[in-house]
């Protein structure tokens, strides 16, 4: 248990993904696609247009929902629709020094299943559900004798 105690308490800079794939809004849903196959991830950090703008990420989730099958909305095709017209932004972040029990509480609030982590308008790294599970899976097992 003290382990789990552990792991929630620590910042979030020691579970994240300091290499974060992005891509520039401009770029076709193709190319996300692509970029994010290559890579084996589900989201792309979208750059900044300029010094004034924020982060955007686009996700698995937008693509499928809002490209491949929106429904009854108007078809958009992946070559055609550029990155900025799907993604999500302003994104939900944090800092590197959040504990990792904040950061999950945070995803679940927004119902999200990443974060991307930003210092001095830098970013940093994405921490992800996933991260977190592999963190508690890598765990050394515990048997509890107290039964």
């Amino acid at each position: 248990m003290q382990q789990i105690t552990e792991l929630r308490n620590a910042p979030v800079s020691q579970y994240m993904i300091r290499e974060v794939a992005t891509i520039d809004g401009s770029m076709t849903v193709a190319d996300a696609i692509v970029r994010m196959s290559k890579h084996s991830i589900s989201s792309l950090a979208v750059n900044p247009r300029n010094q004034d703008d924020t982060w955007g990420i686009v996700t698995e989730r937008d693509i499928l929902s809002k490209v491949v099958d929106p429904g009854e909305q108007t078809f958009k095709d992946i070559w055609n629709t550029k990155v900025h017209e799907i993604m999500t932004k302003p994104v939900v972040s944090t800092y590197p020094s959040m504990r990792v029990k904040y950061a999950i509480r945070m995803m679940h609030q927004f119902r999200i299943r990443r974060l991307l982590i930003v210092e001095s308008d830098k970013l940093v790294g994405i921490i992800t559900e996933s991260n977190i599970l592999n963190a508690v899976a890598a765990l050394p097992v515990h048997h509890d004798t107290a039964l």
